[in-house]
């Protein structure tokens, strides 16, 4: 639903309406368009949804990013391996 009219299908004068379709992004889990406006998390070639991205674990991060490994992952979000202090 379009955060700016509160419909399904935008009139032309909403200006959910004026972003360009080559711009649509899709859930990569439920499948769904992801509306302008609309709550979503996109990066590393991937798109999901808010409500998508509460039913997200590591392991589908790691699948869904392509990522090598749990290390990849962790690396990505800022943490460095290390050995004792």
């Amino acid at each position: 639903m379009c955060t700016e009219c509160k419909r399904i299908n935008c009139p032309d004068a909403c200006p959910g309406s004026r972003r360009e379709s080559s711009s649509i992004e899709y859930c990569c889990i439920c499948g769904d368009a992801v509306l302008f406006g609309e709550e979503h998390y996109s990066g590393h070639g991937v798109c999901f949804c808010g409500n998508c991205a509460d039913t997200v674990d590591a392991d589908d991060l790691i699948e869904l990013c392509s990522f090598t490994d749990t290390a990849e992952l962790l690396s990505v979000l800022g943490f460095y391996h290390a050995f004792g202090r």
